[in-house]
This record gives C-alpha cells, structure tokens and sequence, in this order.
C-alpha cells in the first residue's frame, strides 16, 4: 500500500529545511533495488539446484 504523503507536511513535521527528490528518482531507486534482489534470489536458486538442494530444508 502506497503512502502519499505531500511536500508540505514533510516540511511541517521535519522543519522548513528538508529537501525530498523527485518521485521519479525514488521510483527509479525502488525499481533499481528490487531488480537487484530479483538477481541475488535467481543467482541462489541456481547455485541451489546446482548443488542438488530442493528445498530450504537442505540449509539446515
């Protein structure tokens, strides 16, 4: 779930000297970090199947 939350409220609620970015660049960020886990938990499973694990049971 989304939360909006405006320039103005941040500015009430920290001080009048907070500076946010853009929505496009934290959209960018977001986007950038979740693909970065995507790889990671694709890189596992592979490194998992290649050792003949099936399971999360097989870790302990």
């Amino acid at each position: 779930m989304a939360v909006s939350v405006s320039p103005e409220a941040v500015s009430r609620a920290y001080g009048a000297g907070v500076q946010l970015a853009p929505p496009s660049i934290v959209a960018a960020l977001a986007q950038m970090e979740h693909e970065i886990k995507r790889e990671r938990i694709i890189d596992s499973i592979s490194k998992r199947r290649e050792a003949g694990k099936t399971s999360a049971a097989g870790l302990a």
